[in-house]
Parts: C-alpha cells; structure tokens; sequence
C-alpha cells in the first residue's frame, strides 16, 4: 500500500483517460488505430490521412500514392489536363470510395444529429463507445459472415443511433436493394427512430447518388423517400405487439430495440415477433439483425438470449457497454492522488453507510476499468439512490450485474460451494451411432431397430459428456435398474433439450443419485426423444421416463403440455421396454407437469441441493440454478431432469444383480 502501488493507479488512470477523452477526428482519422495506414498525398484538404487498411489494396488509392499528388495522378494515370473540375470529380471519387470503406467518416462528412447540450444539430461524429461499436460490426462484416449482434448497453450514449446510422450507410453506400426493419416494443417508438434519419440526411449533396437529381424536395421525409428509391430500398417499421406485422417482408437489415422490455401476452411474444421477421432475412454477408437493449431482469426473451450468446449457443455474438465507456460520467477530483489513496485503502470494505458503494465494490470498478474521476461520479451519483440495486439497473458495469436478481438468492452460497465441489470437466465426451457392423452388447440384450448395434465415438465436440462410465457385469451378473434416464425437453424457442443419466450406487447412504452422464443439444423433438432411448440401452437397458413440463401463454404460441408425440413414442416403445411406471397412470411414459408441480419440483431440488442429497458434475450446472426464478414461465431442462430424478427416486424398482443371460427379460 505504498507510493509505488499509488503511483501505479495515477499511471493507470492517466491512460485510460487519454483512451477515453482523446481528440478524435474522423476526418483525419485515428493514427493510434493499428487497423488503419498512413496515407499522404498532396491536392487534397487534409493530408496525411489515416485510412482503413482494406483500402490499401485499391488499384485507385495505389495510384494515388504512387503519383504522390492529385495533378500528377490527373496527369499520369487520366492522360488529360488538371483542371479545377478534374481535381474535383478526382477529390469526389476518393470521397466516395472512402465513404465505402470508412463508417466513421461517413458518419462525420454527411450526418447530423441532435446535440444534447442544445443549439443547431452537429455533426456524428462517433464517441468511444460508438467507436467500439462500429469495430465490433466491422469485425463481423470484414471476416464475410453475416452480422449477427446481441448488445447489452447502458444508457444514455447513442447506440440505437449508431446501430440504425450503421444500417443506413450499409444501404446508402454499400449495395443497393437492402430492406430493414426497425421493432420497438411499440410502434411509435420505432417511428421515432426512423425518424432521425430524414433531418440527419437533409444535407446529402446530390454527387453522393449514383443518377443525383436534379431538384431537391423541400420536405425531409419527400428527400428520404427519394433517396430511398434510388437505392431501391425501404426502411419499414413494426411493433413487437403485433408479430404478423413483421412478416412477408424481403428483409437485409433488423434492428431490434429495447427487446427487454417487450411484452409477452395470448396474442404476441418475442419469439413469434422474431420468428415472423428473421424468417425474411435472406442469410448472406449483406444482411444484420441486431438486438439491442438496456437490462430489464431476467425474466424476458433478451435475457435469454443474451445468456444463450454468451454461452456460444446462438449465431448471435455478445456486446456489454458499461457505463464508464461513456464521456459523461465522470467529475473533477481535486485531489486525484488522495482519491487514489483511498480507495486503495479501503478496497477490501464491505460496510458501508446509506446511499454510500462500499470500498470493495468501488474497487471493483477501478479492476473493471473505470478511471478515477468516473468512480468519483458514480460515489456522487449513487447518493442519489436509496438502494444499490437502483443504481445498478441504470449504471450496471458487467453483465451479471446488468442481470441481477434482486432478493434473497434460491439457493443459499454455501449449498452452492457444496454443490460445485462435485463438479468436474466430463472424463470423456463424445457421440452414440447406430453402427452398420455388429457391435458386441456385453450386457447380452441386443437392441432391435434404431436401438441396434449402438457404438460410442469419442470426440472433443461430442454433445454426450460422460462423468462416470457405464458399468461393465462382473462375474456373470450385472446391477438391474442402477441407471435411471430422465430426458426433459426445452420449452422456450432454443430447443436446447436435455438426457441426465443418473446412477443410483454412490457408495453412501445420505446420497441418493449421482449424475454421471448428460446429453444436452439443439434439436427436433422426435430425436431428442429417440437419443434418450439411445442413451439409456447404451447404460445397461437404464429406467427411462419422458418429462412433458406445461407451455404457459408467458410463451407465446398455444398453451399447453410440451411433449413427445405418441407416433414417437409408440415406435421407441417397440424397440425399448423398460420405462417409469407412474403409480398414477402405469401406461403413461411421460410426466406431465403443470406450472405449479413444476415449482414444487424445483423447490424440492433447491432443498435437496441444500440437504446434499445428489452429487452434480455438470461445471455449468450450478450458474444455471441459481439463475433459476419460480416466476419464470419455464425452467431451464437440465432442472427439471434433477428435480424429476430425484421425486420419483422412492417409486423406482429396487436395484439387483441379474444373472446376463436373464437381461433381456424385466
């Protein structure tokens, strides 16, 4: 806690201050930016310029740089006389070969919004955040695949702006003929998005289109239409109150704002919303779909995305803009190097006064990133607020903050700490197939059908991970019934369905069950039904039983149980014969679960959980109960597969050592 440790903090924080508040001029570009070159030729009205390597290789930018002026390139190259209006349709061909190729510049030389702090309407010109933005979509862009972006923002700094201003150059620069569509959680708050463009675009000189005009409407809305026609391209808007209103469109470009606060009712949700508009969406290098949002809990369709994304499950790619990437939130400090002191003083703090961050969580900020003068803002800032959660829903700086559950947690830290200790990377992972040449079934009950001659293939990218081999019979008998299957399928549009293995032996009384393998993949219905019977022959003929939880209307679409088709299940029933015998209903394979016995499962988990009556494996497991919330209008798979295993344990056949030869028979 010496000098040293203070000057280090004052070293730091000049340099995020100088990343964060440095002069930026788009015109003449950033010469720390490593994406970009030196490029420095006489004629023009500002040089050197920093341009974007993907122009270096131009044959037109080549030449320039080799004849080192406009006349000599006018000369040399065009073989004609450097007039005033040569060098002009030459400074115009750069212009827009650069406008191509440079957002940023665009945005500057051609935009104007409103300026927050009053007077006429200024140039856009992109401020730090925006900038990351922008390098985010490029990113994408540059690498030719689809943008496909989920972004998770604070508030209060441009970025539905930037997103629709980004859109717009792809359909006023880049290719002509690309729709996009604008959702709100209402339709005028979509119109007021597209509003910004008519004004911010009254000044577009006529050069900039390919066939110009030859007189300019008055009207700002007459001007956007014409130039829309021009490019041969429309800017439609919808609500996501009404998902058919997005449907039957040709469509590049979306843009969807504020997602998480979208309404889910009868009549409409966020999945039918996007369903009905990503369905237009001709899947090429050309196209952008975009979620953008501010947090609004966890209870909602962004949240799941969001979270979807950042496990590597969804096309779309994560963004989180914490609040001190934006200029505004930051103050003067006096005395920095007492602040400094300070706060490294008390960095590890945790009681605090009302209306007052603690010094470990202000010290939290400082490792995150935040500069001084913006910790010193939000310390001011959250004198404001009676309760910290209130100033992290405006101001979150992570995600997980950003997602908070406010209240008592569902299940307790150190239920979770046991929990976790169980947990371990899968011993191996990998496929079950259907092999075409016979595979020795050493439990000596060969499957018929699809289930037949089934083999393992190991592969690092196998959906199948396995914690706990399958055991092998010994001695001439093998454990009937030690293996239980519960396959519980996805009720929300991810279809993300799930198969635990469970094995009943744990080698200790207090512990029940044990999970020791779990299949947990993307896919249709009728073969995540057929992979649980797959997985539960390959576990020495396990006990295998369907989960069928309750679609509630919160869903979207027509209420009512999410289950396997009886087609499907009579097919497996012919080809498997050792499934869950309900003491209510004997002949049912399937578990159906109203919304409230599946809260009474999943809080009989979290106090088995609490009992330790079950070792976990699954590393993720964890996070995901304690992102669990019983108002949810479902619940994760994985939980309801542990929250059914562990209710019918007490009805399960008893375990027993079966000579091989009777396997076959019940």
């Amino acid at each position: 806690m010496g000098n040293i440790s203070i000057n280090q903090i004052l070293s730091e924080n000049d340099s995020r201050r100088k990343l964060l508040n440095a002069p930026y001029d788009p015109i003449i570009g950033d010469s720390r930016d490593d994406s970009r070159f030196c490029f420095s030729i006489n004629g023009l009205s500002s040089s050197p310029l920093w341009l974007p390597k993907s122009m270096a290789g131009l044959d037109f930018i080549k030449d320039l740089m080799e004849a080192k002026s406009i006349d000599a390139y006018i000369r040399g190259k065009l073989k004609i006389t450097a007039t005033t209006d040569v060098r002009k349709d030459v400074r115009r061909s750069f212009m827009l070969m650069r406008c191509k190729y440079d957002f940023p510049f665009w945005a500057a030389s051609f935009v104007k919004i409103k300026n927050k702090q009053g007077g006429p309407d200024i140039p856009f010109v992109l401020n730090f955040p925006q900038r990351k933005l922008v390098r985010f979509f490029e990113s994408q862009r540059s690498s030719g695949i689809p943008i496909r972006a989920i972004l998770l923002k604070a508030r209060q700094w441009g970025g539905s702006t930037c997103v629709q201003f980004y859109m717009a150059w792809l359909q006023l620069i880049h290719k002509s003929g690309l729709n996009s569509l604008i959702i709100a959680h209402n339709r005028a708050c979509a119109e007021s998005i597209k509003n910004r463009l008519p004004d911010a675009i009254l000044e577009y000189p006529s050069w900039m289109l390919e066939n110009g005009f030859s007189k300019r409407p008055k009207s700002e809305k007459a001007f956007l239409r014409m130039i829309l026609k021009e490019r041969n391209c429309n800017i439609f808007v919808a609500s996501a109150d009404c998902p058919d209103s997005c449907r039957g469109i040709d469509l590049s470009l979306i843009h969807c704002s504020e997602v998480a606060f979208w309404k889910s009712s009868a009549t409409a949700s966020p999945e039918r919303v996007v369903k009905a508009a990503f369905s237009g969406v001709v899947d090429s290098t050309d196209s952008m779909i975009v979620l953008e949002s501010t947090a609004n809990g966890r209870n909602n369709y962004f949240y799941r995305e969001f979270h979807d994304a950042s496990r590597g499950f969804s096309r779309f790619t994560p963004m989180f803009i914490p609040w001190f990437w934006i200029p505004y939130y930051e103050c003067h400090i006096d005395d920095v190097e007492a602040f400094a002191h300070w706060l490294l003083k008390n960095r590890k703090k945790i009681s605090t006064p009302p209306r007052t961050p603690s010094g470990a969580y202000l010290w939290s900020l400082w490792t995150k990133g935040a500069t001084l003068e913006a910790i010193a803002w939000y310390v001011n800032q959250r004198r404001s607020f009676r309760y910290a959660s209130q100033m992290t829903d405006e101001f979150p700086s992570s995600h997980d903050e950003a997602f908070r559950i406010s209240g008592k947690a569902f299940v307790a830290k150190s239920a979770m700490r046991k929990l976790e200790k169980g947990c371990l990377t899968p011993t191996i992972r990998g496929d079950l197939f259907q092999s075409s040449d016979y595979v020795y079934d050493p439990y000596r009950s060969p499957g018929s059908g699809p289930l037949e001659n089934l083999d393992f293939a190991s592969s690092e990218h196998g959906e199948f991970k396995i914690w706990g081999q399958r055991e092998l019979p010994e001695y001439g008998y093998h454990r009937k019934n030690r293996y239980l299957v519960v396959a519980s399928p996805d009720t929300s549009d991810a279809e993300y369905h799930n198969v635990t293995v469970f094995d009943r032996l744990t080698g200790r009384q207090d512990i029940s069950l044990k999970v020791v393998a779990q299949w947990n993949k993307r896919s249709d219905i009728d073969a995540f039904a057929w992979e649980a019977a797959k997985i539960a022959k390959f576990y020495d003929n396990a006990i295998l039983t369907f989960v069928a939880p309750y679609l509630t209307e919160e869903n979207g679409g027509n209420t009512g149980f999410t289950s396997i088709p009886e087609f499907t299940l009579s097919k497996i029933s012919g080809c498997y014969s050792n499934f869950y015998e309900q003491p209510e209903d004997p002949y049912c394979l399937q578990i159906k679960l109203i919304k409230a016995k599946s809260v009474e499962l999943v809080k009989k988990l979290a106090s088995d959980i609490r009992r330790n009556a079950y070792i976990e494996r699954d590393p993720e497991f964890p996070k995901v109960i304690s992102e669990t919330q019983l108002s949810h209008p479902h619940f994760d798979p994985r939980v309801l597969a542990r929250a059914t295993a562990l209710s019918i344990l007490p009805h399960l056949p008893l375990v027993r050592n079966v000579p091989i030869a009777q396997s076959a028979r019940r």
